[in-house]
């Protein structure tokens, strides 16, 4: 049996006391962080930022428009989550070109575009170059290159966006530690 290093012992004590966090002070602890059990960014816990105005780069909570959810709840691709976790890929001004081989931010590549989803179901499709109009963003998700996301549907308003955020203790930070 391989004997673990203090270090290990000591990160794993913090991890599942940071997991216990919302559980064990939910009622003296209200909106000062968010979990993510979502595959768009890294599993785990995120903290609420004040609000400003979003710049790329940005973690936003948004809720996505009606019709977008229901297809994502249609498809299994949600657990029934209100809300996605996505990053502000372009903000107003900024144009995004969206090609079959991907999708590029202001001429830069920033992912892949698939055809079919994970079960071989045909994607919505949106091709051309645009330019993010006034009071619209354009959220992607880099973490996970097969998530729903702008590259299929485009910007969402600005009236989409709860809560910034920032990773607290995710599992892309335990990869680091182990």
């Amino acid at each position: 049996m391989r004997k673990l290093s203090r270090r290990k012992c000591v990160l794993t004590l913090c991890f599942w006391l940071v997991l216990a966090l919302p559980f064990l002070f939910r009622q003296q602890m209200p909106s000062l962080f968010i979990r993510n059990d979502t595959e768009s960014m890294p599993l785990g816990f995120y903290v609420i930022l004040t609000d400003r105005p979003l710049k790329a780069g940005d973690i936003v909570v948004i809720t996505p428009p009606q019709e977008l959810w229901q297809l994502t709840k249609d498809r299994g691709w949600t657990k029934g989550e209100r809300y996605w976790l996505k990053e502000v890929a372009a903000v107003e001004g900024d144009t995004y070109t969206i090609t079959d081989t991907g999708i590029y931010i202001d001429g830069r590549y920033a992912g892949a575009v698939a055809a079919v989803d994970r079960q071989g179901q045909a994607l919505p499709q949106l091709r051309g170059t645009f330019q993010v109009k006034p009071g619209y963003f354009l959220p992607l998700a880099t973490y996970r290159p097969t998530s729903f996301d702008g590259r299929y549907f485009g910007e969402l308003p600005l009236s989409a966006v709860h809560k910034h955020v920032h990773p607290l203790f995710t599992m892309k930070l335990l990869e680091v530690f182990y």
